[in-house]
């Protein structure tokens, strides 16, 4: 239970000094490429599986499906460039024909994590927003991963 709990608190730690190291003017193969880093000490480091990357530029907001099972626990985190300022993640499951929410991260930061551990293997929506920018800019890059044990 350690585990699980410190995983998501070493992650957003990493990333968040990965975050502030950026240059505002990245272009996208360089932001990959800082990204990447952080994925290989995810699987490295904490033992984890990546199962999913999605890497796109972002104004608002974006949707992405992903098929998660019964059999494990998974952390969803998405990081924004040093453009945007407030990104969020959600997470969705149709529930008698509809799409409901089961959980979010909608903290006031440039990161967002949420672990998940489904009842039932299903597909999931996972929506990504990106609440507010730096002074000057209307769009940023963001990176989705989603990983388990």
């Amino acid at each position: 239970m350690t585990k699980k709990i410190a995983l998501p608190l070493l992650i957003l730690m990493h990333f968040s000094q990965m975050l502030f190291a950026q240059d505002i003017d990245l272009s996208m193969g360089e932001f990959i490429e800082t990204i990447s880093e952080s994925i290989q000490l995810i699987e490295t480091d904490y033992g984890q599986e990546v199962v999913r990357t999605e890497f796109d530029i972002i104004r608002t907001s974006k949707e992405t499906f992903r098929t998660l099972t019964d059999s494990y626990e998974y952390g969803i985190f998405v990081i924004g460039d040093d453009r945007i300022k407030d990104i969020d993640v959600e997470v969705f499951k149709v529930v008698d024909g509809d799409w409901i929410l089961i959980k979010k991260d909608d903290k006031e930061d440039a990161q967002a994590l949420v672990m998940i551990e489904p009842s039932t293997t299903a597909q999931y929506k996972i929506k990504i927003s990106a609440y507010e920018f730096h002074e000057g800019y209307e769009v940023g890059f963001y990176s989705l991963a989603v990983f388990h044990e």
